[in-house]
């Protein structure tokens, strides 16, 4: 399973931002990264410098909400088959 804290991981997203704190454009950070071998999208560059790789560390969405839209689903799909 992935680790936001592995070291790699965590590595990779501070030269992001590094990247980008040089004023090196997202598009080219990709690019840095692929040439490398390390097969990023935009997405992922996004992610880090838009802040959501911080905030998905804050606070874990509680299993309880998965597991009561899937219960809501059930019931709904019970209804149409019915």
């Amino acid at each position: 399973m992935l680790s936001i804290f592995e070291p790699k991981f965590v590595g990779n997203c501070k030269r992001i931002e590094e990247l980008a704190a040089i004023r090196v454009e997202r598009t080219r950070i990709v690019e840095i990264f692929q040439e490398r071998n390390i097969n990023i999208t935009m997405n992922t560059v996004n992610a880090v410098l838009d802040g959501e790789m911080k905030e998905m560390s804050k606070t874990a969405l509680p299993k309880r909400v998965v597991k009561d839209i899937e219960a809501e689903i059930d019931f709904i799909c019970e209804g149409i088959i019915a």
